[in-house]
């Protein structure tokens, strides 16, 4: 049931009931690529749906805290959204106690792993999220994190994605450890990080040399779906990147194309194909040549997207 003054003094005390339909769900935002918890406006924890938005259930225990509907028009349509009752009272005893809110910070870039990347990972079923980029002298690269590391466990708990994931950790309070369950190159380790304090201002590193000259394969392009240049240091400060920023530039691509409904998009900058290092587009399309003329390719993508590190795989 939910119970409360949806419009004001004229609608005070009003109650209505429903059911639960879904749980963890995201509302309001992208699916993440940026940096975990950049900024507390991105930081939307998963959510409860429900028909309303559940307050208590018929014992009178709280279940969650109304915060949003999903609408076409504006107008409440019957699918609306609660903050469930456990991270509402973490939130609730952090003002008590110190007046403000403070959240873990691991300091990494990352992705879900579906059905795709996990064959790309040479994994048995998609579980985890991979590390897309590690935020220099951040919690996460001091602890030893990586790149391309695939996180299945928090605190011996298994990864259901990314977005319980990021909530799991900014759950945490500064200072506090957490053991984190990795996969590196098929080795299965655990690794303890100390997680810092939000930063107000964060961003990703980038860089090392680049520029060096390709011509675009045609026939390579309209295998793949889509085109890329050389990244040049005109390109790479209209894109926020590093002016010696390695890689190549996706120029346009079809929506009809693999790599498009796995996620790439024009203005990505891909820097590695399948682990291997992307200088220029020689090197792009020596890599890429030799991988269409396999049978039944997977292709893992490293790109940096507003100067964030991610991972992309898509069959060819």
């Amino acid at each position: 049931m939910a119970i409360g003054s949806p419009f004001g003094d004229n609608f005070a005390h009003s109650v209505s009931f429903g059911i639960v339909s879904g749980k963890g769900r995201t509302v309001g935002i992208l699916r993440l690529r940026q940096p975990d918890m950049k900024t507390s406006s991105r930081l939307m924890p998963p959510l409860i749906q429900a028909t309303p938005e559940t307050l208590i259930n018929l014992d009178g225990q709280l279940v969650g805290v109304n915060t949003a509907i999903a609408s076409r028009s504006g107008g409440n349509q019957g699918v609306g959204f609660a903050v469930p009752a456990n991270l509402a009272q973490n939130i609730m005893n952090q003002l008590i106690e110190t007046g403000q809110v403070q959240r873990g910070y691991l300091g990494i870039t990352g992705d879900e792993i579906d059905r795709t990347m996990a064959r790309a990972l040479g994994l048995d079923k998609p579980q985890g999220v991979i590390v897309g980029g590690v935020v220099e002298d951040g919690p996460a690269a001091e602890a030893g994190l990586q790149e391309g590391d695939v996180i299945k466990t928090v605190n011996g708990q298994q990864i259901e994605g990314w977005t319980s994931f990021r909530t799991e950790i900014a759950s945490k309070k500064p200072g506090d450890d957490v053991e984190l369950g990795i996969l590196r190159d098929g080795n299965e380790q655990t690794i303890t990080v100390t997680l810092g304090e939000l930063p107000d201002d964060m961003t990703a590193s980038a860089g090392q040399d680049g520029g060096q000259q390709g011509a675009p394969d045609r026939n390579l392009e309209q295998s793949l779906g889509f085109n890329v240049q050389n990244l040049t240091p005109r390109i790479a400060e209209e894109l926020n990147l590093s002016p010696d920023q390695n890689g190549v530039v996706v120029t346009g691509i079809s929506q009809r194309s693999n790599a498009f409904q796995q996620g790439l998009r024009e203005g990505d900058v891909i820097t590695s194909v399948s682990k291997q290092q992307i200088e220029n587009m020689n090197d792009f399309n020596e890599i890429m040549s030799q991988l269409v003329q396999e049978e039944n390719q997977v292709v893992l993508l490293r790109i940096l997207r507003q100067g964030n590190g991610l991972f992309i795989a898509f069959e060819l």
